[in-house]
């Protein structure tokens, strides 16, 4: 695996590039001194450690996010009801995490996540807040769904 990543660093350190933002489609590519557009795979890594970083700026300037299930204190503070921890599993080196709550705003919280060298990742998971008309909705849903296949 390291020699795929230091392939990609070599390809970005041996040419100049240029992002060059296409405002018609609102994308933007990258570009070396050859007029060659960069490949996929580096573009991808690319993005990632980019990503990374942005996700490094983020905690610099909001504040460090939470990357474990909610502890009691953090209940208490921020008015957490109905607290339901459904998955808090490591494989692979990658925690992931699966709470649901609501909280003294009437607003139900389900919060699906993942945590990799330490930082909160939502692809493979999902943040959803519903309000009380959406719960009773998803509810109805929920309860019909857990009854069809409740035996199986």
């Amino acid at each position: 695996m390291n020699y795929v990543f230091e392939r990609h660093i070599k390809n970005l350190q041996e040419h100049t590039w240029e992002l060059c933002y296409d405002r018609e489609s609102n994308t933007a590519t990258f570009i070396n001194e050859k007029g060659e557009t960069m490949d996929f795979e580096t573009f991808s890594w690319c993005l990632g450690a980019l990503k990374n970083t942005l996700h490094d700026m983020e905690e610099k300037k909001y504040g460090i996010q939470i990357k474990t299930p909610l502890d009691e204190f953090t209940k208490k503070r921020l008015g957490i009801r109905d607290y339901k921890l459904i998955t808090d599993e490591e494989r692979g080196g990658i925690r992931s995490i699966f709470e649901v709550y609501s909280d003294e705003n009437e607003i139900f919280t389900l919060n699906r996540f993942d945590v990799y060298n330490n930082r909160k990742l939502y692809e493979n998971g999902f943040l959803a807040y519903l309000n009380r008309f959406e719960a009773e909705c998803v509810l109805e849903s929920l309860e019909s769904f857990v009854k069809r296949f409740k035996g199986k």
